[in-house]
């Protein structure tokens, strides 16, 4: 479906090219985003009617900054002296005054959304030094954000911060290549995310519970890069002709990954600061640990020889060390647990299995379904919204054999 979606895009963008060269190249659009003296109101403008009419043209671009008042910031106000040299840095990152071709903005809805783009894509992937500064990325999602908000919980602050990010992301990518950057960008905002909840759950902590989530976080981010390196070779081919659209597949794990790592934090920092109930989560069947590694096992059985792929030692091997970093996440998190008490320690715990379960499910679905599939492939994946009394049924693979059988018997 996504590849059909893209031929008709570029179908589109070849139509109204063609009428743009019919009507002439530099047609202005009277009192349109090509006026300089409106560009505060153009800024934040939509695109859409604009771009029909004169498609090769150029527009200016360069930010527009907003005065933020102190008690509207989401997470705080960064430090006197901040935003300024924050300013500077998107500007020369993203440089000001920039002839784009309208034809570059198609499928943005408006030149706020496009410049926040860029700026954060050149702050986190043409120079990494930026790209684990959050507290950089809260404000810049800040400046692209001109809706008023007033929360008072915490809760509200991330569903507004989520919905935020939910809207800068919301464009369309015209080529490959921007399709592989765009599912990398979901990745890592959903990583963005997962460390804000570990930073609001250690500043809500006593020293010694601390000192164990740190240590909890570390087992989690070596656990997480393990599935990583997992993925390439389980999924990968050893020639390196993986396909143009396989990093797509490459950040979609890891952004599944990555919504584990927040369902094992959010309801814990919730109830910790009084804003959920223990009686109000939502609690599922036990997985027990011994059942997740168990389905590791039969992961690894699965696999099948042949020429494009990797070996089976190979994949088995980086599939046991992924194990082995799993299990030790989950150690350092039973670490944590025991220095915890009361509902404290059961909302921890029931995070824990939550998280347990969501590996479960993403275990039995065997990696699949990640980056560019099959309508057929997607159906047969098991969602993590599966009830309870369905969760041991049938795994991905046992599905998928099952299709294709039906197939053959037609």
């Amino acid at each position: 479906m996504i590849v059909e979606k893209q031929i008709k895009r570029v179908l589109i963008l070849a139509t109204l090219v063609a009428l743009v060269a019919s009507c002439g190249n530099n047609r202005k659009m009277k009192g349109g985003i090509d006026s300089k003296d409106n560009y505060t109101d153009e800024y934040y403008a939509g695109l859409n009617d604009s771009l029909l009419l004169s498609l090769n043209a150029e527009i200016l671009i360069k930010h527009y900054w907003r005065e933020i008042e102190p008690g509207d910031y989401l997470f705080g106000k960064p430090a006197d002296g901040r935003i300024e040299e924050w300013k500077e840095l998107c500007a020369g990152k993203n440089p000001d005054g920039e002839q784009v071709q309208r034809a570059s903005l198609i499928g943005y809805k408006s030149i706020n959304q496009y410049v926040t783009v860029q700026d954060l894509y050149s702050l986190w992937y043409y120079d990494s030094t930026n790209r684990y500064n959050d507290e950089l990325t809260l404000w810049r999602l800040e400046q692209y954000d001109t809706a008023s908000h007033s929360p008072t919980l915490e809760r509200e602050r991330f569903d507004i911060l989520k919905t935020r990010i939910q809207s800068l992301c919301d464009f369309e990518p015209q080529f490959q290549i921007d399709l592989n950057i765009h599912t990398g960008f979901l990745a890592d905002f959903q990583e963005f995310i997962s460390r804000l909840f570990f930073k609001e759950v250690i500043s809500h902590s006593d020293s010694l519970v601390v000192m164990a989530l740190k240590k909890e976080n570390d087992e989690w981010l070596n656990y997480h890069a393990a599935v990583d390196s997992a993925f390439r070779i389980i999924d990968g081919n050893p020639s390196g002709m993986d396909g143009s659209s396989w990093s797509m597949a490459i950040s979609g794990i890891r952004e599944d990954d990555a919504l584990i790592r927040e369902h094992s934090l959010s309801d814990y920092l919730f109830h910790q600061i009084g804003e959920l109930d223990e009686c109000d989560i939502v609690r599922h069947v036990t997985v027990s640990a011994q059942k997740v590694m168990r389905e590791y096992r039969r992961f690894m059985v699965t696999f099948k020889d042949d020429e494009y792929s990797y070996t089976l030692e190979e994949r088995r091997t980086v599939l046991e060390e992924e194990m082995e970093a799993w299990k030790k996440w989950m150690d350092a998190r039973d670490s944590v647990s025991g220095l915890l008490s009361g509902s404290r320690k059961a909302v921890y715990d029931n995070c824990t299995n939550n998280a347990r379960r969501m590996k479960y499910i993403m275990l039995k679905n065997r990696y699949e379904g990640y980056g560019v599939t099959s309508d057929d492939m997607w159906r047969l994946r098991i969602p993590y919204t599966v009830p309870d009394e369905e969760l041991d049924g049938p795994s991905f693979d046992e599905r998928w054999k099952e299709f294709l059988d039906s197939l053959d018997n037609r």
